[in-house]
């Protein structure tokens, strides 16, 4: 069996709120589409509290924090 990792940086409460759902079911359904049954998709991830001084410097820092879990 093979396991789906997922993260979410979003924007605010109402983003994991509401995004969290949504993510695994998609993921899920894509799977089952492609016939992929013998992966299990975890919850996302949630990351929430990222150092930076731009969009764009959070995003990244997001993406650094993610890959060294």
């Amino acid at each position: 069996m093979r396991t789906l990792t997922m993260a979410l940086y979003g924007e605010g409460s109402t983003d994991y709120r509401f995004l969290t759902t949504l993510i695994q079911r998609t993921a899920e359904k894509i799977l089952c589409a492609g016939r992929a049954s013998d992966v299990s998709v975890l919850d996302p991830l949630l990351i929430e509290q990222v150092e930076g001084t731009t969009g764009a410097e959070k995003i990244f820092n997001a993406a650094q924090l993610v890959n060294e879990l």
